[in-house]
């Protein structure tokens, strides 16, 4: 009894997840189209582009965290979707064989002091010059 339940829980949750894509999937069909144009090293480029892993765990690409911050993991996906194809189409690899790239520091970074707020700033300044 317990696992016809259980059983029944997860076909439910699959339906969900399933209605869920669907919608996510007409939600992105609804969009405008334009067309690009890409020679093959602009190409390469951007599927380049969409494979830089991001540290500490290198699980998530750039692209990635700007979709799932903007909440946008569909259209993210979509458009992998159709890069991937377009290189498929024109040889290009997109699997182990394609280069991995990573983002990491590669020096010490540069550090400054700036300012939070410019006009707060100019006031307490020119309340200074006031005093004097």
């Amino acid at each position: 009894m317990w696992t016809y339940w259980t059983v029944l829980l997860k076909f439910l949750k699959n339906i969900k997840q399933w209605f869920m894509t669907k919608k996510e999937d007409i939600a992105v069909k609804r969009q405008k189209l334009y067309s690009l144009k890409l020679s093959m090293p602009e190409l390469v480029h951007l599927r380049d582009l969409f494979g830089v892993l991001l540290p500490p765990s290198f699980d998530q690409t750039v692209s990635q965290r700007l979709a799932a911050s903007n909440g946008a993991q569909a259209f993210e996906a979509k458009l992998w979707k159709k890069i991937h194809r377009v290189c498929c189409s024109a040889n290009i690899p997109t699997d182990d064989s394609a280069p991995d790239y990573i983002v990491t520091a590669a020096a010490q970074p540069e550090l400054d002091i700036y300012p939070l707020n410019l006009e707060q700033l100019v006031d307490v300044t020119d309340e200074d010059e006031d005093d004097e």
